[in-house]
């Protein structure tokens, strides 16, 4: 069974939202902005987007190459 069969929905989008934090922390060094975040819950929520895939989309972003390559 996934993970997404076992956890609710208001489970899931909780767990989404820790983990995209998670990711602007260790990555940008920030708290998400509303926006960001909104964004990114929606991407692993409802598109079922992998947390590594979101990943990589923040690795591949803009301020990320501007502050930290």
């Amino acid at each position: 069974m996934a993970t997404n069969e076992i956890l609710g929905s208001t489970e899931r989008r909780k767990l989404c939202k820790k983990k995209v934090t998670q990711l602007y922390m260790q990555i940008l060094g920030r708290k998400p902005d509303a926006g960001g975040l909104k964004h990114y819950v929606r991407q692993c929520f409802n598109q079922h987007r992998l947390i590594s895939a979101i990943r990589q989309q923040l690795l591949n972003s803009k301020e990320y190459s501007k502050f930290y390559c």
